[in-house]
């Protein structure tokens, strides 16, 4: 579905950049600020684009691209897999409670397939998309989370980590950085499969409401429930930051 969107031009984003890509949304035209300084459209957006990405993201149809871009997560051609990649992160980072909360229905399918290639980058990026998608902030009125809306679906979503975690060959795969994070922010080789998904079960249990924790113990044995039940220190809104020493080694996402 995806790369048929694609090919007829349907997205609302594009893949910009040679060497160093990333991804541009179509976020219309923008006003020139007083000053003769030329707006900047790069990678780090400048401050007119990231602006105009922010408000452009706000009022995107969730219902539509969300499940959209997580379909797209299977892709292995370029710039297809690109796109949806850091595409599925920027709508999950700028997403609030209202515009995730009807697409939970819609994203299992979409997880669960690219969770069952077995493929260890598809798996990674899908993991990792897993762990912002259950960071999305609380509904600020009712304090409902995201991640209570996942919870009826583990036993669709998390028999996979199960295999993995299982097999210590796949377990210690390395994660690739995702796309469009800075070498700076990612160091390759640094997480392994593994630890992802122990982060991201993590965060699961914690935002995935009373019992989550125990439900997901019973799909996962080889997974250890955080000690008091607070989340990692290591993931939170889809970041990873693993510690060593007390020393922050890597991350995935945003501050």
């Amino acid at each position: 579905m995806f790369r048929r969107v694609y090919d007829r031009g349907d997205l609302p984003a594009r893949v910009n950049g040679g060497v160093k890509c990333h991804v541009h949304w179509h976020v219309g035209p923008m006003s020139r600020p007083a000053s003769k300084t030329v707006p900047t459209f790069h990678a780090a957006g400048g401050t007119e684009y990231e602006a105009a990405k922010a408000e452009f993201l706000d009022h995107l149809d969730y219902n539509v691209y969300l499940p959209l871009f997580f379909d797209g997560l299977r892709e292995k051609t370029e710039p297809c897999r690109f796109l949806a990649e850091r595409g599925t992160y920027d709508l999950l980072e700028a997403a609030t409670y209202a515009q995730v909360a009807p697409t939970i229905g819609t994203l299992i399918l979409p997880i669960r397939l690219a969770l069952t290639t077995r493929d260890v980058q598809t798996i990674s990026r899908t993991v990792i998309a897993l762990s912002k998608l259950a960071s999305v902030p609380a509904d600020p009125t009712s304090g409902a989370q995201v991640g209570e809306l996942l919870a009826p679906h583990y036993r669709h979503l998390l028999p996979i980590f199960n295999l993995f975690k299982s097999n210590r060959k796949m377990a210690s795969t390395k994660v690739p950085r995702p796309a469009g994070e800075a070498a700076s922010t990612f160091e390759r080789g640094d997480i392994t499969l593994g630890e992802l998904m122990d982060d991201t079960l993590s965060l699961l249990a914690v935002h995935g409401g009373v019992g989550a924790a125990k439900e997901i113990n019973r799909i996962v044995p080889l997974w250890v429930p955080p000690p008091g039940g607070e989340a990692p220190l290591s993931l939170y809104r889809g970041t990873v930051q693993r510690q060593r020493g007390g020393a922050s080694v890597g991350r995935v996402g945003r501050q």
